[in-house]
């Protein structure tokens, strides 16, 4: 039987981690901060992080789409995690 089949638990990994990921965040935000949370949801809306203006936060329609398609990775995720071996 392979291994993480129906006869041995599962280990749970969380779905969001900050360790052994190679992310450019912004100075000063700890990779387990809300902070580093609003970056990786930002990015994930389409937000670059920095403009040639300067500095410029992610707006809340950013955030929105960022949530969203965090969502469905989730999802995803939980999909992944719940599904039988074959």
């Amino acid at each position: 039987m392979a291994a993480g089949g129906l006869g041995s638990p599962r280990r749970r990994r969380p779905a969001v981690a900050p360790s052994g990921m190679a992310l450019h965040t912004a100075e000063g935000a700890r990779k387990s901060s809300l902070a580093w949370f609003a970056w990786i949801v930002g990015r994930l809306g389409g937000w670059s992080g920095y403009t040639s203006r300067g500095y410029k936060p992610a707006g809340p329609k950013t955030i929105a789409r960022g949530l969203s398609r965090l969502d469905t990775f989730l999802n995803g995720w939980d999909m992944a995690l719940h599904s039988v071996d074959v």
